[in-house]
């Protein structure tokens, strides 16, 4: 099953919270996340777990695809993620959210927590794969 807006994207594994697609080399992951998720601890713990057995330690871009509406990490879940990205592993991170006023709210987390990845925030799941594609080169 490819990507519902990127065809060149398939389905890798699928859990109650967020579909995993990559691209073709490998080397992109889209962590999709569904509508009307809460994310605790818990489900962070075992999405990134998933996202590393998947790499097999060879260093990947990473998409968070998190535009669906009532969608919600709880502070632990994003302390998680925040300390357990590590660079090396997650070359760069994009980050997709629906709006411009998420948008916002993405980039204030991103200042203040700072992530060990180098992040930016989009509000359209192309333009975060066109800037991963331009770093690839």
């Amino acid at each position: 099953m490819e990507h519902p807006t990127l065809p060149d994207y398939h389905l890798i594994e699928q859990l109650d919270y967020v579909d995993f697609y990559s691209n073709s080399t490998g080397d992109t992951l889209i962590a999709r996340f569904k509508e009307s998720s809460v994310i605790d601890l818990e489900m962070a713990k075992e999405s990134l777990d998933l996202i590393r057995e998947y790499k097999k330690d060879r260093p990947t871009y990473g998409i968070t695809d998190a535009s669906p509406k009532f969608l919600d990490f709880t502070a632990d879940a994003r302390n998680y993620y925040r300390e357990n990205m590590i660079k090396g592993e997650t070359i760069i991170h994009a980050i997709v959210v629906e709006d411009m006023a998420t948008k916002i709210l993405a980039n204030i987390f991103a200042r203040f927590d700072k992530p060990k990845v180098s992040t930016r925030v989009f509000t359209s799941i192309h333009d975060a794969v066109q800037w991963i594609e331009d770093a690839k080169m």
